[in-house]
């Protein structure tokens, strides 16, 4: 798994360096971060292009969501990414994420991303 050299610190803020198994390489950062609304987390990763297209986003992803509900208790976190970035939407809706709305921001349209820990039965 290529999430480790954790550096993170207790929520509301988490980030990870993350690097390569094999080779130690930077591959890229992640983080969970208070959402805009400042009433939700949102979980955000950037890759050096060089890594895009291999699977690392997925994996990552998949591990900090895992993390983010179960590790950090949150009941739901959030992902927000360029609309016109469909490998990010790729990537989202392959982890399981549901589309929330779509607004602007930066200048540009953004859609906003959702996954809710599943309800376990009693």
């Amino acid at each position: 798994m290529p999430v480790h050299d954790i550096l993170s610190v207790q929520l509301p803020d988490s980030y990870w360096v993350v690097r390569q198994k094999e080779t130690h390489a930077f591959v890229g950062l992640v983080s969970i971060t208070p959402y805009r609304d400042s009433i939700h987390y949102e979980a955000s990763y950037e890759l050096r292009p060089e890594f895009w297209g291999k699977g690392y986003g997925t994996e990552i992803l998949e591990s900090v969501l895992v993390y983010s509900l179960y590790a950090l208790g949150l009941e739901e976190i959030y992902a927000e990414t360029q609309k016109k970035n469909a490998a990010s939407i790729r990537i989202l809706e392959k982890v399981g994420m549901r589309f929330l709305s779509q607004i602007e921001r930066f200048g540009e349209q953004q859609v906003v991303y959702c996954l809710k820990k599943p309800l376990t039965s009693v």
